[in-house]
C-alpha cells in the first residue's frame, strides 16, 4: 500500500498546502538544493505530491539526498522511514559521481537545522516541518558511542566536547522560552549529554555554559509553577543524571560551588 493517498482529495489537497512550506524551507537550507537545476526541482516536487518513481530516482543525483527524502516522506512511522533509508543508501550506492550519503558531513548539516532561532526564517512548525524528532531518530546515531563510531579518534574529542556544551546551551535555552518547545529534539538528548559529560567534565566543566545550566535548573526547581509541564519533565530528567553516583561524583564538587557562587 503506497504512503501516497492519491484517491483521498483531501490528503492531496493537504499535501499541496504542505508543499508550500516544505519548498521553502528546503531552499533556504540547502546548498545541494540550490545548485541543482530547475528541472530536478520539479522531480522533488512531483515526488513530493505524487510518490513518482521516476521523480523519486533524481533524488540520488542530489547532495544531501537521503536527508530531504526523510524530510518529505509522507510518512511518520519509524519502521517505514528506516526502510527508506536503507533502500535510498543502496539505491545511491550506484551513483558514483555524486557525494556518499550518510557520512558525518551529511549528519552534521542536520543538526543545526533542529536549533530553534528567533532570526531564522521558516514555514510551518519547524525548519524540518514538525519533523525533526523523527528524521532524528532515522537519520542519526542516537547514543555518543554510535557517533563516534563516525569519526577518526583526532575528531571525537571534538564530538564530546560539543555534546556536553552544546546541550548545556540548548538545555538552557529550553527552559527560558515558550515556543517550539514541543519539536526540541534536545529534550530526548539527556542521555547522551550525561555520556559526554563523563567524558569531558574534566577539561570542560569549568565552562560557563554548564554554570549557566546549573543555575537554570536551580530557578526551574525554585519555581516550578513559573514553567510548563514540558520544562518540568526536562529539568527532572537532568536532575536525576545529575544525582546518579557516577555524575555525582564528578561533578559534585562544581556544583556545590556554583550554588555557594549564587
Amino acid at each position: 500500500m503506497s504512503d501516497w493517498k492519491l484517491d483521498d482529495k483531501e490528503w492531496v489537497k493537504q499535501r499541496k498546502r504542505d508543499w508550500r512550506e516544505v519548498k521553502f524551507n528546503i531552499n533556504a537550507f540547502s546548498e545541494g538544493w540550490m545548485n541543482i537545476d530547475k528541472e530536478q526541482q520539479k522531480q522533488v516536487e512531483k515526488y513530493f505530491l505524487t510518490g513518482d518513481l521516476d521523480a523519486r530516482n533524481s533524488l540520488y543525483e542530489m547532495c544531501d539526498s537521503l536527508l530531504i527524502e526523510l524530510w518529505i516522506y509522507p510518512s511518520d512511522d519509524i519502521e517505514v522511514l528506516k526502510q527508506v533509508f536503507n533502500r535510498h543508501c543502496q539505491a545511491k550506492a550506484d551513483y558514483k559521481h555524486v557525494p556518499p550519503i550518510n557520512t558525518p558531513s551529511e549528519k552534521r548539516a542536520f543538526k543545526p537545522l533542529t536549533i530553534y532561532s528567533e532570526l531564522v526564517k521558516y514555514k510551518g512548525e519547524t525548519r524540518l516541518n514538525g519533523r525533526d524528532n523523527i528524521i532524528d531518530q532515522v537519520f542519526m546515531p542516537q547514543t555518543l558511542e554510535d557517533e563516534l563510531k563516525l569519526f577518526s579518534q583526532d575528531e571525537q574529542n571534538d564530538i564530546i566536547e560539543i555534546g556536553f556544551l552544546s546541550y548545556c546551551n540548548r538545555f538552557e535555552e529550553f527552559f527560558e522560552r515558550t515556543v517550539h518547545l514541543d519539536y526540541d529534539i534536545c529534550q530526548y538528548k539527556v542521555k547522551y549529554w550525561a555520556d559526554s559529560l563523563k567524558l569531558a567534565f574534566a577539561e570542560f566543566g569549568h565552562k560557563p555554559r554548564f554554570k549557566r545550566l546549573i543555575k537554570m535548573l536551580d530557578q526551574v526547581n525554585a519555581a516550578p509553577e513559573n514553567y510548563l509541564p514540558i520544562h518540568l519533565k526536562l529539568a527532572e530528567e537532568i536532575n536525576t543524571i545529575l544525582a546518579e553516583p557516577e555524575i555525582a561524583e564528578i561533578v559534585g564538587e562544581k556544583v556545590a560551588e556554583i550554588r555557594a557562587n549564587t
